[in-house]
């Protein structure tokens, strides 16, 4: 067998891959939870923004994407056999027939590929050690446990990891140097350049979403897990990405807002002086004022237990 056919075959394996990695990327494993599942999030002030687009983005984005692989399969498959072109389509798919030679492997499509499949299997795993808590849509299921162990115990949202890995992926692998959509020609089209405008929109929805969603979902996981949720923040403060985007959940908050339970005393500590104290309101929030530098994060430490008179919480700067 010529080497360019074998290679051919083995970019067609390489895209059926990519077909099984965005349908499970993309499918939820479990069914949507009840109402009742949805009320310690829906009973805040922002509704979760998800549920809007939950509905019809990932069966979209998932059809979408298989369009895309299956419709480079099949003009890698029409270059080792001609017998199957279908005129009609296949001058629609190749205008020039003379690029479809350039459909091949790139290090752009090598990267792309081990973006989409460690991204895949960081939250097919997520699926699998979260079970049936795990739902696209923020609930608090019965029996709902919090789970701190395995790449929960690395950052606190590694199938969001597994997400943006996913979505960062996408653009190497199906839309960079080697792929159809690109070596055709096809962004040249008005039909391709209009998917192409949509799908950066959708990225950005997305994205921005997840991110909107994880500010939210540490803020309920640490109202019904309390200390719990506490304790794993101190020892998991990474949120994303290891050794970047730290904090104890609310570090994603504006002026390093932090909101604690209600406390007869507070108290800081520090090794070194601290300029300014923070400013106690009367809605259970610390406001701290004085100038934080980029890496210090803020936290609460959770063996500061009760006194009999109430909780005394601990803040630190570390």
């Amino acid at each position: 067998m010529p080497t360019s056919t074998l290679l051919t075959w083995l970019k067609i394996l390489s895209l059926l891959v990519l077909t099984v990695c965005n349908h499970y990327s993309l499918s939820s494993p479990n069914p949507p939870p009840d109402d009742n599942e949805r009320e310690c999030y829906d009973g805040e002030k922002e509704a979760d923004p998800v549920p809007r687009i939950s509905l019809w983005m990932p069966p979209v984005w998932r059809n979408m994407m298989h369009a895309f692989t299956l419709i480079e399969t099949y003009v890698l498959i029409c270059r080792l056999h001609p017998e199957l072109i279908y005129p009609p389509i296949y001058s629609f798919l190749v205008p020039n027939p003379s690029t479809i030679s350039n459909i091949r492997f790139t290090p752009s499509f090598y990267l792309g590929f081990a973006l989409i499949f460690s991204g895949t299997v960081l939250r097919v795993l997520c699926y699998h050690l979260l079970g049936r808590n795990f739902t696209f849509e923020l609930a608090v299921r019965k029996d709902h446990e919090l789970y701190t162990d395995g790449p929960y115990s690395i950052v606190r949202h590694p199938a969001y990891t597994g997400a943006y890995l996913w979505v960062l992926g996408l653009q190497f692998a199906q839309f960079g140097q080697g792929s159809w959509w690109r070596e055709c020609r096809i962004w040249k089209t008005g039909l391709g350049l209009g998917f192409g405008v949509f799908f950066v929109i959708l990225c950005l929805l997305v994205a921005g979403t997840l991110w909107t969603r994880i500010k939210k979902e540490d803020e309920v996981l640490r109202k019904v897990f309390k200390d719990q949720w506490i304790s794993w923040s101190h020892r998991t403060p990474y949120v994303i990405l290891p050794c970047h985007w730290h904090g104890c959940g609310s570090s994603l908050l504006p002026k390093w807002q932090l909101d604690v339970p209600r406390a007869s005393t507070y108290c800081l500590r520090r090794p070194t002086p601290i300029p300014r104290w923070g400013n106690f309101d009367d809605h259970d929030q610390i406001q701290m004022h004085w100038n934080m530098k980029p890496n210090q994060t803020l936290g609460i430490d959770p063996d500061s237990a009760g006194n009999g008179l109430g909780l005394n919480v601990i803040i630190y700067i570390s």
